[in-house]
Formats: structure tokens, C-alpha cells, sequence
């Protein structure tokens, strides 16, 4: 366990000195340890890569329209390590919802992806970010609740991107908040913005064969949304 801590704390320490390819290795060797990640106590992980995702956003807000591929490069990698968490440590994932400024520094790094020039390391964060915010969300109506208020508005964007796995794992996050929005508040999917993500759903199913997206629209014919 002392030596996970250690990773964790190398890997925000490296973030915060802009040492991006170090600190890449350092979340690649994390990721590689399962048996660790199972047991790692979640308010010590997740305090440490809500200090790397800030040192990241910090490090992008600094850059024009660019997103440099050495960060890029690192940001997927911090995601991968969250996605995997979440997936094997149900702790890290009940947990999360403590951790409002992880979600919206995560926010911060799509919102740049998005508004860049797409290539592969920047699809690369968006894959990995859609597919942490789909096992966070998990039979977990508290992490559905907060991802689909926090990131509503990326939604539609992401829906749309060209990257047809980019697309499809964001239809697989939409579907599952789903499961609980529409259930407690129908009220919600009349606004302007969820109709916009119904209609994207709609579209990316029809234009492609997105496995995520008939099963969302599927579901939300079922509460005649669409």
C-alpha cells in the first residue's frame, strides 16, 4: 500500500512540474497494477488525481487553441487509470461524487479537446474520459445524477464527434444516466439541451452503426421523448 501512495504522489508531483512524460509512465505503471488499485483507499487516490487534473487543466489553460501532444498523451493515461479504478474499486466509485472539482477539472479537458483540432491523442481523451464517466456512473444513481448535470452540455458534441467510438461511448454514459434522470425528473429531458442530446442520438445512430446509440433511443422512446 506504501508504495501505491508513493505512485500516486509521484504522479501529481510530476503533473504539477510539467514533467508530462514522466508522469505518463508513472500512471501507465499504476494502471498495471490491478491488485493495488482494488485496495487503494479512495480519498487518497482520488485527492491525487484531482491534483493531477489540475495541474493539467492549469498547464492547457496556458496554451492557445493547441493541446500539446505530450500532455495529451499524459491526460489519457490519468483517465485510464480513473476508468479502471472505477471498474475494480467500488469505493473509488461511491466516492467520487465527494470529489465535484475532479468532475469539472475532467470537464475542463473535454471542453479544450472539443474546441481543438482534432487528432489522435486528443480522440484518445475523449475515449478515455467518456468510458470513466460510463463506469462511474454504473449502478450508481448519485455519480449519474452529478455526471449528467456536470456534463450536459459536452453531450451533443461528443454525440457528434467523428470518431465513431468517441460517439458510441458517450451514448453508452447518456444511456446509462439516463437510467435515473428520466426515472425522477421526466420534466428534465423536455429542455432545449436534452432534446439537442436526443436528436445527436438519433443522428448517430441513423448515420452510424453506433452500438450505444439504438439502445438510448430505445430507451427513450419509452418515456416518449422522442
Amino acid at each position: 500500500m506504501d508504495n501505491i501512495n508513493k505512485v500516486l504522489e509521484t504522479c501529481a508531483s510530476l503533473c504539477f512540474s510539467n514533467d508530462w512524460d514522466s508522469a505518463k509512465n508513472q500512471f501507465q505503471k499504476l494502471l498495471a497494477d490491478e491488485p493495488c488499485l482494488r485496495q487503494v483507499v479512495p480519498s487518497t487516490f482520488l485527492q491525487s488525481f484531482d491534483k493531477s487534473l489540475q495541474a493539467i487543466v492549469s498547464a492547457i489553460s496556458q496554451q492557445d487553441s493547441s493541446f500539446p501532444t505530450n500532455i495529451a498523451s499524459c491526460a489519457s493515461e490519468c483517465f485510464r487509470c480513473l476508468r479502471q479504478s472505477c471498474a475494480l474499486n467500488s469505493e473509488i466509485q461511491s466516492n467520487l461524487n465527494s470529489y465535484a472539482s475532479l468532475l469539472n477539472n475532467a470537464k475542463t479537458v473535454m471542453e479544450k479537446v472539443i474546441a481543438s483540432h482534432p487528432d489522435t491523442d486528443q480522440e484518445n481523451i475523449l475515449k478515455c474520459v467518456a468510458q470513466f464517466l460510463g463506469n462511474a456512473c454504473v449502478s450508481n444513481s448519485e455519480n449519474q445524477r452529478h455526471v449528467w448535470n456536470t456534463f450536459l452540455h459536452l453531450f451533443r458534441p461528443m454525440l457528434l464527434h467523428p470518431d465513431s467510438k468517441v460517439c458510441d461511448y458517450t451514448c453508452m454514459v447518456v444511456h446509462t444516466c439516463l437510467t435515473v434522470v428520466a426515472r425522477d425528473d421526466q420534466d428534465l429531458l423536455t429542455s432545449d439541451v436534452a432534446q439537442d442530446i436526443v436528436l445527436a442520438s438519433i443522428q448517430a445512430t441513423a448515420q452510424r452503426d453506433i452500438e450505444w446509440g439504438s439502445v438510448s433511443v430505445m430507451y427513450l422512446s419509452l418515456f416518449h421523448v422522442c
